[in-house]
């Protein structure tokens, strides 16, 4: 395989690996949402409001963020899993911009490679705490 070649199916591979990602933080997701004092739904049902009640100043994450930390019955862990919700994304991201400049350099080659375990191994987590989370509040109900 050429270096071209190989650049080619870094970044196919990490684009291929965007909709994975998004759908392995679905339970994570579900999870930010109940620690928020609220449903995936709810937040859908919201959006309209905030859209229009938000401000240049605030941005329209910053906006769900401060509606669910009012509504959360425990903020910590709101903040916890919110953040780590959004950390999820970021290598896929992440390394795929870095994939894109082995077109022109090697220099990130090693850093890509590692990418490409590390990408999976996140996803995996992610769900695993997301599903953690959803049996584990489950048994805090009963």
């Amino acid at each position: 395989m050429t270096a071209t070649q190989k650049a080619w199916f870094t970044l196919i591979y990490f684009i291929v690996m965007l909709p994975f990602s998004y759908l392995s933080r679905r339970s994570l997701w579900e999870a930010v949402c109940k620690a928020g004092g609220t449903t995936p739904k709810g937040v859908r049902e919201k959006s309209p409001e905030l859209l229009r009640t938000t401000s240049s100043s605030h941005s329209l994450q910053a906006s769900f963020d401060i509606w669910m930390l009012k509504n959360a019955p425990n903020p910590k862990k709101y903040k916890r899993l919110s953040l780590l919700h959004s950390l999820c994304l970021a290598p896929n991201i992440i390394f795929a911009f870095a994939s894109m400049t082995v077109f022109y350099t090697r220099a990130l080659s090693t850093f890509i490679k590692i990418g490409i375990f590390v990408v999976p191994a996140v996803m995996v987590i992610s769900l695993a705490i997301g599903i953690y989370y959803k049996r584990h509040d489950i048994k805090e109900e009963k």
